[in-house]
């Protein structure tokens, strides 16, 4: 993996649950979070990168972490996982890539475009957290819970 690609990610992730949800962060290793997250049902929300730097970006919440993360930025209770917070997930995820994309962008490069959010649900992918040649996987964990950032990309660097 390349910390060029890695660490706009991780830090945009760390910015927005420090900033915007008040809640404190820290990237774990994917064998300390990957067997306690391996059957439990998830949000994932999937946002596409074009440009030079073109990525699919999945932020996969546990879903007691998803209703916590949504309850944090609305100031509202959600006890179940609805279109509320589907919405709220996907809302994050943009702003995680836009974070991402505002890092990686130089002017020496041509721009990165942001795709719609999209968002699902279901039972978790236990690969989220491991990494290939052209994919990142950040494990991550929070006071509001367990979280994983997948980056499938492509460079033309």
């Amino acid at each position: 993996m390349d910390s060029l690609f890695v660490t706009p990610f991780e830090e945009s992730v760390c910015d927005f649950f420090t900033t915007m949800l008040d809640c404190e962060i820290q990237r774990e290793s994917a064998s300390d979070l990957q067997e306690s997250l391996s059957s439990e049902p998830e949000v994932v929300a999937t946002i596409k990168m074009d440009g030079w730097f073109s990525a699919v970006v999945e932020l996969h919440l546990p879903d007691p972490t998803a209703r916590a993360l949504v309850n944090r930025l609305t100031g509202l209770e959600f006890e179940a996982v609805d279109a509320s917070v589907l919405d709220g997930v996907a809302e994050s995820v943009n702003i995680i890539a836009g974070g991402a994309k505002a890092r990686l962008a130089s002017e020496n490069r041509p721009p990165i475009d942001l795709g719609l959010p999209n968002v699902s649900q279901g039972v978790r992918n236990s690969g989220a957290c491991v990494a290939t040649d052209k994919e990142i996987g950040l494990c991550f964990s929070s006071d509001l819970g367990p979280l994983s950032l997948r980056i499938k990309y492509a460079s033309t660097l």
